[in-house]
C-alpha cells in the first residue's frame, strides 16, 4: 500500500473568556481521530487566548 501526500492543516482554538471545556474537547477530539483514521497526523491544533495564559 502507498501513502499520498497530504496537505497539513493547523487550527487556532481561541479559548475565550468561559469557555466551555466540551466544546473544546470535542474539537480536539474530532481532529484527533481523524488522524487515528487516516493513520497520519494531518490535522493539528494549537491553543490560543487573549493573554497567552491557560
Amino acid at each position: 500500500m502507498f501513502k499520498m501526500k497530504v496537505a497539513k492543516c493547523l487550527f487556532s482554538i481561541y479559548l475565550g473568556p468561559g469557555f466551555s471545556l466540551q466544546a473544546f474537547s470535542s474539537a480536539v477530539e474530532a481532529l484527533r481521530l481523524a488522524n487515528e483514521v487516516l493513520e497520519s497526523e494531518i490535522y493539528a491544533w494549537r491553543v490560543v487566548s487573549d493573554d497567552d495564559t491557560l
